[in-house]
Formats: structure tokens, sequence, C-alpha cells
């Protein structure tokens, strides 16, 4: 019996697999001198995918270190701040 993370990355190498053959499927349709800007439009779309996760993970981290702050904060008295930010009025 197969663990669940052996079956897991069989199935993903099955999904490149895939995915490769059907690459190869599309550029067998197009004509050749059109494979360059296939290949150009999907470094592009690779790219584009990267700065999205990329964007998505530092936002994750921005809204995990807030979540710490509050929680440091909630057994201490609230501190209020005038709005020019230079007197502390507790």
């Amino acid at each position: 019996m197969f663990s669940k993370t052996v079956m897991n990355k069989e199935m993903m190498n099955r999904f490149k697999e895939a995915a490769m053959y059907q690459r190869k499927a599309i550029r067998c349709l197009i004509p050749e001198r059109m494979g360059n800007h296939m290949d150009v439009i999907g470094n592009e779309f690779k790219l584009m995918l990267t700065e999205a996760a990329a964007e998505i993970l530092k936002e994750c981290g921005r809204a995990a270190f807030c979540k710490e702050d509050m929680k440091s904060e909630e057994g201490s008295t609230p501190k209020k701040t005038s709005r020019t930010g230079k007197i502390d009025i507790e």
C-alpha cells in the first residue's frame, strides 16, 4: 500500500507529464515560426504567476505578523496616541 505522500508525488508527476505532452501537441498544430512566440508567452505567464504567488505569501506574512502583535498587546493596557503622534496619552 502506498502512502499518501507517494501517491500525491506520483499524481503530480503524471500531471507534469500530461502538460508536457499537451504543449507538444499544441506546438505541432501551429506553424514553426510561432513557436518562439509561444515560448515567450509561456515564460511571461510563469513570471506573472511567480510574482502573484510572492505577493500573496508576502501578504500572508504581514497578516500573521499583525496577529502576533495584536496577541502581544492584548495583555497590556492600550495607549492612545494623539493625531500628531507627538504625545502619548495613558
